[in-house]
Order: structure tokens, then sequence, then C-alpha cells
């Protein structure tokens, strides 16, 4: 922990910046023994933290990634969906929005971390209900194979 504060001290000095010792979380090891994690936190100052939250959306802590940590793209998604009246588009409009906008959103989170699985098929989900217009309640005739429409403009689709 010296170490750690010297480190920090000196960043400190060299940047001109300082940090918040009441903003300074330590996340410690399940492994980690109860008297080594008072000793690091009486030597530090800093308090202790079991998350460390996130950033830009994306959860900080080293741990596997559940989809419920991705629902934040599916609620953006869904709101920019409601904004959107699909009926008032065309089925070209629809596509196009489907593709240029939607499969941006969790662009972000696909660079930083892998996303699950259930998490991108929700996405897809949401992606085919938007484009061929189904709701809740009806669901319209598919006259192109899914698919082919999600195939890259740059394969020729």
């Amino acid at each position: 922990m010296d170490c750690v504060n010297a480190i920090l001290n000196a960043f400190c000095q060299m940047s001109g910046q300082h940090f918040s010792v009441d903003k300074t979380r330590i996340l410690f090891s399940k492994n980690t023994l109860m008297h080594i994690k008072k000793e690091l936190i009486h030597l530090s100052g800093f308090k202790e933290t079991s998350d460390l939250g996130k950033y830009l959306g994306i959860p900080l802590i080293g741990k596997d990634l559940r989809a419920k940590d991705f629902n934040y793209l599916l609620e953006n998604i869904k709101t920019k969906l409601t904004n959107w009246r699909a009926t008032n588009l065309s089925f070209a409009g629809r596509v196009a929005l489907a593709k240029s906008v939607i499969e941006d959103i969790p662009m972000y989170s696909m660079m930083s971390c892998a996303l699950p699985k259930e998490s991108l098929n929700d996405i897809q989900r949401l992606q085919r209900n938007f484009v061929w217009g189904d709701i809740v309640e009806v669901k319209r005739v598919h006259n192109v194979k899914w698919s082919t429409l999600a195939t890259p403009k740059m394969i020729g689709v």
C-alpha cells in the first residue's frame, strides 16, 4: 500500500491533479483475508467497495457480464423505437433506420466487451419487430427473409 500511495502522490505531483480520498474505493478479491483488508484500508484511508459502478454504461468490475448488465441498451433502443412511428414509415425507411441507428446503439459496448448472446438476441428481436411493423397484438406478413435484410450492404444487399 505504501507503493500505491507513493505512485498516487507522484502522479498528483507531476500532473498537478489531486484525487479525493472520500471518493476513492478499494475493491478486494473475495479471497482476501479480513485482517489484510482492514490493514490496507487503514494504511490507505480509502473505503472498501464491492462494486466499482459503470463507465459509459459498461460495468467496471472484472466479472462475467450478464444480460441484465446491458438492459440499458434495450431501454435505449425501445425509447428510440417509440419515438419513431413505424406505421408512418415505408418498409424501406424502417429497414434503413434499423440498419443505421439500431445497430449503432450497442456499438461502444460491443467494442469494450463481449455482449451476452441473450442481449444480442433481444436487440435483434426489437430490430425485427420494428422492421416488420409487428406489435404484440398484430403480426404482419414477412415478405423477405430476415437473413436477407441482415446481410451487410458491402455484400450487396
